[in-house]
C-alpha cells in the first residue's frame, strides 16, 4: 500500500496541514522540516504531483533553456540546478537552443503549452522577443548572465568585471606587463565585462594596452586554439595570457602543448572558469571560480518567489562574487 501524507503526519506527530505546507514549498520550522525529511526518507513517501497540480494549478515542472549541453561547465550548471529544483519539490526539464532564436522561441512556446511553473533561461544573443509566449501566459522566468536587452526580467549574474580585474591584477603583481587577453563572444554581457575588467586594471596600473594582445574569440575551443597561435606568432610575444572562458582555455592549452610552449616559464596562463581541467593539467591552472551553485540557488529562490505571486522588487538583478584561485600556471617575473 502506498505511503500517504497522513502516514508522514503520524510518523512525525505533526499536523497534516504542516506536512502539506512543506510539501508545497511553504516555510515550516527548522525542527519540523528535519522531522518531515527524515520521515519521508524512512517511509519512502512519494508526493502525488498530479493531484497537487490539480488542486493548485501547478505542474511542479521547471524548464531550463540553455545554449548547449556539453563540457564540464554545462554539466555543472545542470547538476547544481537539478539539486535546487528538487529541493523546491519540482522536476526539471531541459532544452538546448544552440544560439538559435527560432529554436528558443519554439521551446518557450512548448514549455508554455505544457504549463510549466517557471523557466530559467541562459539566453540567446538576439533582439527577438522569444520569451513573449511565457510572458503572455504569466509564466515567470529568470535570466542567467546575459540579458541581451531584456529589461522586464529578474537576472542572476556573476560580477565578471570584478573577477577579471582581480585575476589580471594577480598577473601584474607577479611582475607581468605584456599581458594578452582572448576575449569571448562579441555583444554578450559576460564578454564585455571580462574585457572591461582587464582594461580597467591595466589603466589603474598605468600599463599600455597593446592592440595586438586583444584577441577576439567566440567562447569555443577553436578560438582559444587560434588565439594562442596568433599571439605566439607576434614579434613581441606576451609573457602572460588571460583566457576568458573554459572552452577557449582547452583550445589554448592544446595549442600551447603543440607549439611546445613551456608554462609558466615562457608563458603564464590564467583562465575564467575553474573546473576539473584547472587542477588536472600540469602545471595547475590559475583560474576564476564562478559560484555556479550560488547562481542556481539564487535563480530558484527568485523563481519560487515569483511562482508564489510575490513580485516585490521586480525586476530584480542579483550579482554574485567570483573567487580567484591562484595556482602554478603563473610565474613571477623578477
Amino acid at each position: 500500500m502506498a505511503v500517504t501524507i497522513k502516514d508522514v503526519a503520524r510518523e512525525t506527530n505533526l499536523a497534516v496541514s504542516t506536512i502539506s505546507k512543506y510539501m508545497n514549498g511553504g516555510k515550516v520550522r527548522a525542527q519540523n522540516q528535519k522531522l518531515i525529511e527524515e520521515a519521508v526518507e524512512r517511509l519512502g513517501y512519494q508526493p502525488n504531483n498530479l493531484a497537487r497540480g490539480l488542486r493548485n494549478s501547478r505542474t511542479y515542472t521547471i524548464g531550463f533553456l540553455m545554449q548547449k549541453l556539453e563540457g564540464s561547465h554545462s554539466a555543472k550548471l545542470v547538476e547544481c540546478l537539478e539539486k535546487k529544483v528538487q529541493e523546491m519539490g519540482c522536476f526539471l526539464t531541459i532544452y538546448c537552443h544552440r544560439e538559435s532564436a527560432e529554436l528558443a522561441r519554439g521551446y518557450v512556446e512548448f514549455l508554455t503549452e505544457k504549463m510549466v511553473d517557471g523557466i530559467i533561461v541562459s539566453p540567446v544573443c538576439t533582439t527577438e522577443d522569444y520569451l513573449k509566449p511565457a510572458r503572455d501566459a504569466g509564466i515567470p522566468y529568470i535570466i542567467l548572465e546575459d540579458t541581451n536587452g531584456v529589461t522586464d526580467a529578474d537576472v542572476v549574474q556573476v560580477d565578471c568585471a570584478s573577477a577579471s580585474y582581480q585575476i589580471v591584477e594577480h598577473l601584474i603583481e607577479q611582475g607581468h606587463r605584456r599581458i594578452a587577453i582572448i576575449q569571448g563572444m562579441e555583444g554578450t554581457t559576460t564578454s564585455r565585462e571580462r574585457l572591461n575588467g582587464y582594461l580597467r586594471v591595466m589603466e589603474d596600473y598605468e600599463l599600455p594596452v597593446n592592440p595586438e594582445y586583444l584577441v577576439k574569440g567566440m567562447y569555443d575551443y577553436q578560438s582559444g586554439y587560434e588565439g594562442i597561435q596568433k599571439l605566439w606568432g607576434l614579434k613581441q610575444r606576451p609573457t602572460a595570457v588571460f583566457v576568458t572562458n573554459y572552452h577557449m582555455s582547452i583550445g589554448a592549452l592544446v595549442a600551447i602543448n603543440r607549439l611546445g610552449i613551456r608554462v609558466p616559464q615562457e608563458l603564464s596562463v590564467a583562465a575564467f572558469d575553474d573546473l576539473e581541467l584547472s587542477s588536472l593539467v600540469q602545471p595547475h591552472m590559475t583560474a576564476v571560480r564562478q559560484p555556479l551553485e550560488g547562481m542556481m540557488e539564487e535563480a530558484c529562490r527568485l523563481l519560487a518567489k515569483r511562482m508564489d505571486g510575490d513580485f516585490e522588487g521586480f525586476p530584480e538583478k542579483k550579482r554574485l562574487k567570483a573567487e580567484v584561485i591562484c595556482r602554478d600556471s603563473v610565474a613571477r617575473i623578477r
